[in-house]
């Protein structure tokens, strides 16, 4: 009789797995230049894909980025619009991750085989949004993020590239506090098959993952930092600055320049 019950709950969630659909939309906390900022995201998935997009406005600080143009005592300008923002798509099928992120302005494009991740499971329970959800943790990519995720979506999905649980990830937090995803509305079922149709990533420079990848962030941030540093420095010249800022602050402001990707690396 047990193995019975076992045997058609098993059933019952494969086959629910199969034909669910959703978008979940998150709160999308994270270091943006000059402060900590948040934005929508949203999370597109079914049974063998998911689309996680953010931000279609362009990291470009020395152009686009309010708070340093008002830093400089220039006029604030708006934001760069892009039609697409930093996208990351999971193929189940293929067991492939293609993914689309802006350096510096600059959209760039990749992939790599779905990360296997190793997550902790704990017995810490609370419920988020009506779903009850169970405790995970894991390091990943240079960070440990704390989850919590709900077996009442039995999709293995998440934000960005966190996956690979019994359930949909409804919200992780790194514990250095730069990053956090947190769900603001569920939407079960869903029509997701215009987001997930899509074959491959929109316009960017193909780079393999990770060295090519790594090597362009190096070379994009020495770029712009250069660039900062003959700008910033022009100001001090031109006396632009003079008993307002000093040497010093400046020059911790062109250290503190770097270009922003989820994943975190060690120069």
């Amino acid at each position: 009789m047990k193995i019975t019950i076992i045997l058609l709950l098993s059933a019952y969630f494969s086959l629910a797995a199969q034909t669910l659909s959703g978008i979940i939309k998150y709160n999308f906390t994270l270091p943006a230049p000059m402060a900590l900022r948040t934005i929508p995201a949203y999370l597109y998935f079914n049974a063998h894909k998911s689309l996680f997009d953010y931000d279609k406005t362009a990291y470009m600080r020395k152009e686009d980025s309010l708070e340093v143009n008002a830093s400089l005592g220039d006029k604030p300008t708006k934001r760069k619009r892009d039609d697409y923002g930093q996208m990351y798509l999971v193929d189940r099928t293929m067991n492939m991750l293609h993914f689309r992120e802006f350096i510096y302005g600059k959209p760039y494009i990749s992939q790599e085989k779905i990360p296997l991740i190793h997550w902790q499971l704990k017995n810490e329970v609370k419920t988020i949004l009506g779903f009850s959800c169970k405790n995970a943790t894991a390091e990943f990519r240079g960070r440990k993020y704390i989850v919590w995720y709900t077996p009442a979506i039995p999709a293995s999905v998440g934000p960005w590239k966190l996956q690979g649980l019994p359930g949909a990830i409804l919200e992780a937090k790194s514990e250095d506090g730069e990053v956090s995803f947190e769900a603001e509305v569920v939407h079960l079922p869903a029509d997701v098959q215009k987001e997930l149709s899509i074959t491959e990533l929109p316009d960017g420079k193909a780079v393999a993952y990770p060295d090519e990848y790594l090597k362009a962030i190096k070379t994009e941030y020495e770029r712009d930092s250069e660039q900062a540093r003959n700008m910033l420095m022009g100001l001090i010249e031109n006396g632009k600055r003079e008993g307002k800022f000093p040497k010093e602050a400046i020059i911790n402001d062109i250290k503190s320049i770097e270009a922003f990707t989820i994943e975190k690396y060690n120069k």
